[in-house]
């Protein structure tokens, strides 16, 4: 009776061990997971800092907005440039009538700028025309610079999370 009694007791044992190594890998993994579309976010808003701050620059050393954003490269074909007074009243949107436009003062992105020089959201629908934009705004001395990204499938593409690590992780767990 007590080795079937340290029997099950060896069995329980081991299933608790086994059941908390798949939460530490499940935890490990979510962890991963969250990081990886963090960065992956980052790096696209990165990206288009660089476009912001070039704008704001050539503006700034007097160059017109309008001649900057049709002579240079975007660095996505669909971008939507807007200019923003530090105010909210949108003064340029390169695919939208600037009349259709509301006060912007309250967006995340362009809230986030005006604290802390720069901000970006994701994935939020525009009032304006109905598609979802990843939004990235920088404040410069005279307006906001806010491009943005209609969620397409390159873009979801570009932000999807890589998996392969989740193999990876199994395998290890595997073989603890």
């Amino acid at each position: 009776m007590a080795s079937v009694t340290r029997l099950s007791f060896h069995k329980r044992l081991f299933l608790q061990l086994i059941a908390f190594s798949w939460v530490i890998v499940l935890c490990f993994v979510g962890f991963q997971y969250l990081r990886e579309k963090e960065y992956k976010s980052k790096f696209l808003n990165t990206q288009l800092q660089q476009y912001n701050r070039h704008l704001l620059e050539a503006v700034e050393d007097g160059e017109s907005y309008q001649e900057y954003i049709a002579s240079h490269e975007k660095p996505f074909d669909d971008l939507r440039v807007t200019l923003i007074s530090h105010s909210g009243d949108v003064v340029y949107d390169n695919t939208i009538t600037v009349d259709l436009l509301d006060n912007h003062s309250h967006r995340p992105e362009v809230v986030a700028a005006l604290n802390k020089g720069t901000g970006y959201h994701i994935g939020r629908q525009s009032t304006s025309d109905g598609r979802e934009y990843f939004y990235s705004a920088t404040c410069g001395k005279g307006m906001i610079v806010r491009t943005a990204i209609p969620y397409s499938n390159v873009l979801r593409d570009l932000l999807r999370t890589d998996w392969s690590f989740l193999l990876v992780m199994i395998v290890i767990a595997l073989a603890m």
